[in-house]
């Protein structure tokens, strides 16, 4: 089969830690998806309303500076309902990942992630 007739996968992946951002575009670059980056809440709107139609998952970091992550999502989720969404932090499960889960967001990814643990999480999230 030829692989070039696969249309390539995009993801939006929102951090504002910019060593996040580089690590975690490279992992995803060398999985074979196409990366677009957000460094912040506002940034992560207005990349995800201009491109909704080519993203195919949004990994969001939980501990944002400037919003909350359930009205992150909910923004998010409101811009683009067809989307899929995977919630990273470096906290452990609790009750607010567990309230984001359930408005919808369909996986969670503990940080620091290996390549195997993110690449598992995103195809989980994209078969969900």
């Amino acid at each position: 089969m030829n692989t070039n007739a696969i249309p390539q996968k995009t993801i939006l992946l929102v951090d504002d830690e910019e060593m996040i951002l580089q690590i975690g575009s490279r992992m995803l670059e060398k999985l074979g998806y196409r990366v677009l980056r957000a460094e912040s809440g506002p940034q992560a709107i207005e990349e995800l309303s201009r491109q909704k139609d080519q993203i195919a998952v949004v990994i969001f970091d939980m501990m944002m500076p400037d919003w909350p992550a359930v009205e992150l999502y909910d923004r998010m989720k409101s811009i683009a309902s067809n989307v899929r969404f995977l919630l990273a932090s470096g906290y452990g499960r609790d009750a607010k990942i567990d309230s984001i889960l359930e408005r919808g967001c369909e996986g969670f990814i503990q940080k620091p992630f290996k390549m195997a643990e993110l690449q598992r999480a995103v195809e989980e999230v994209l078969e969900h």
